[in-house]
């Protein structure tokens, strides 16, 4: 199975020769026409980006109900709604159900953004320090 580094290099030079009068359009189109033809090469490779990506999907494509993702993110339930109300959750309707992306709640737990609110103990923390 030839490196990653050699099938970077083939890729080169038809991005050197579209580069000059090229959209971003035509590189994307170059680079996605170089990795099909790599993959298409590369039995191993095939199975392995297979793998990857189902892995990749999977996590990423869970959808939590309000009760669920409250409980990951160790609040109450009206406080997913809030979220969702105030739009740092995207609302997802499944029939009746609102659910919310698992990937999106995880975004949301590490970057809360500057209108966070905080605990009562981060309150008094912040409040008489």
């Amino acid at each position: 199975m030839p490196s990653l580094d050699a099938s970077a290099m083939s890729l080169a030079p038809r991005l050197n020769e579209s580069s000059a009068a090229a959209t971003s359009n035509d590189l994307v189109k170059a680079i996605a026409s170089a990795v099909v033809d790599l993959v298409k090469s590369e039995p191993g490779l095939r199975a392995e980006l297979q793998r990857v990506l189902a892995a990749a999907k999977s996590d990423s494509d869970e959808m939590l109900t309000t009760h669920e993702a409250a409980d990951i993110a160790r609040v109450a339930v009206g406080s997913v709604r809030r979220w969702v109300r105030q739009g740092r959750l995207r609302r997802h309707r499944v029939g009746r159900t609102l659910r919310v992306s698992r990937v999106e709640l995880e975004y949301l737990m590490r970057d809360p953004g500057p209108d966070r609110e905080f605990t009562p103990e981060e309150q008094a923390d912040r409040d008489f320090r």
